[in-house]
């Protein structure tokens, strides 16, 4: 079988699985379910000091909405099979269709306040196994709400502490905007995020995470500060993709409930491919230190896909949620078949395996001048396979340059026309073009 162990700030995981800070980790008991499900670390629910009253109280009721994948239309579930072995999961490999709204402007069950978190905390780390560590997460706006929460950390048993200053609105000092729109985020300041982490570091005798949000600022320089900073990783997290709106055209409406017409926060897999290329942008750049990636993560291999691209941890939740703890088993399952299938032994001979392999200096890749520029004639040309061809029109229809035209339904190319783009070939229902040398 093959080797799933991974190093995260100097300590070894059973595997590169954390289940991330929402509901899933939002009581002891549940935290308990994702380590018996097979996740290698927990990250806790926020606590926040100083945080408006507002981001104090869950919004929505409902507060979550199932939808395809664009987020536009509703998702209908299909029944699982009779013959599925598990109550719980997909198979590892099947990707999602969906992804979930969360209907308020990204508020999951609020944050928690007061001394009840010290137990939170403690209580989680009984009944959690041995090799399941618990990393705390804290936020607070000014100098004196970090120093409250330093000591409030040094109360707990916690593993490790994730300086929250990636969730959607976690403010800046004297930065409360009048509506959520405003945008004036801590974690789009780099001078408060340099502060607070070498702040906190300096306090703490536990390793320091920051974590990040996408927006705001150069996310590189972000990462930069961070690791200058002294966090012994970074977590790079979609989850304030703000400002997602539903507009039904037939009843007129907007959001995704009629008590809520307000802005959402919209996950799901169209997130993975944008997380991945920021993971080789950071590493391609010289961040160094560890990287814990989540975003649209539903399947094993997108927790490969993002070991590839540089990530040292995946963490999840709402797969979690829509799904069941127990998907993580299948997850597991189809990481170790696909290693050992393509002959790696351990996650290390994978870890940002796709960094080298990307070009970012474009004059490196394959370039030409169009023949509508004055080019010369490609060296490749689009062929058909006539006995394929159905003719339906549908490269006819989609080619920009007019180089397709159907004698007796079956597709003809003008070479002198034709850019060799490729269209066509990817429209075709039935694989009767391909791009071929001439």
């Amino acid at each position: 079988m093959a080797e799933l162990k991974t190093q995260y700030c100097g300590v070894e995981l059973k595997n590169p699985l954390i289940c991330a800070s929402a509901p899933p980790t939002h009581t002891p008991e549940a935290c308990r379910r994702a380590a018996e499900a097979g996740f290698a670390a927990v990250v806790l629910k926020t606590h926040g000091v100083e945080l408006p009253d507002s981001l104090l109280k869950t919004v929505g009721r409902p507060t979550y909405a199932m939808a395809d994948w664009r987020g536009i239309n509703r998702w209908q579930p299909k029944a699982p099979k009779k013959s599925m072995s598990r109550k719980y999961g997909r198979k590892g490999k099947v990707e999602t269709p969906y992804t979930m709204i969360s209907i308020s402007p990204g508020v999951i069950l609020s944050y928690f306040v007061g001394d009840k978190y010290v137990d939170y905390v403690n209580k989680t780390k009984d009944l959690v196994s041995d090799d399941c560590l618990v990393i705390a997460s804290i936020v607070a706006i000014t100098e004196r709400g970090w120093e409250e929460q330093c000591n409030l950390i040094r109360k707990t048993n916690a593993d490790m502490v994730e300086l929250n200053f990636g969730c959607p609105h976690t403010f800046a000092e004297g930065k409360e905007p009048e509506d959520f729109s405003e945008e004036p985020l801590l974690g789009s300041m780099p001078d408060l995020i340099e502060k607070y982490t070498t702040f906190c570091i300096d306090r703490l005798d536990i390793p320091v995470i920051s974590k990040i949000q996408p927006e705001g600022v150069s996310l590189l320089a972000l990462a930069k500060i961070c690791q200058e900073a002294g966090a012994m990783a970074i977590n790079f997290s979609d989850s304030s993709f703000l400002h997602a709106l539903r507009i039904d055209i037939e009843e007129e409406t907007v959001g995704w409930s009629r008590d809520y017409p307000s802005f959402s926060t919209f996950w799901g897999p169209w997130v993975t491919p944008y997380i991945c290329g920021k993971l080789v942008h950071f590493r391609k750049n010289g961040i160094k230190i560890d990287l814990s990636a989540s975003g649209g993560v539903s399947s094993g291999a997108d927790v490969i896909r993002l070991m590839m691209a540089g990530a040292t941890t995946v963490q999840a939740a709402r797969s979690i949620m829509v799904e069941g703890w127990d998907v993580v088993h299948e997850w597991l399952d189809f990481m170790n078949e696909w290693m050992e299938r393509k002959g790696y032994r351990s996650l290390k001979e994978i870890y940002g395996s796709a960094v080298d392999k990307v070009i970012t200096d474009y004059s490196k890749l394959p370039l030409y001048v169009p023949q509508i520029m004055g080019g010369p004639e490609p060296d490749k040309k689009m062929v058909v396979n006539a006995e394929k061809c159905i003719g339906c029109g549908w490269c006819e229809a989609c080619c920009s340059h007019l180089a397709i035209r159907l004698s007796n339904d079956i597709p003809e190319f003008d070479y002198k026309r034709c850019e060799v783009c490729g269209l066509c070939e990817g429209v075709c229902p039935v694989g009767a073009i391909k791009m071929v040398d001439k």
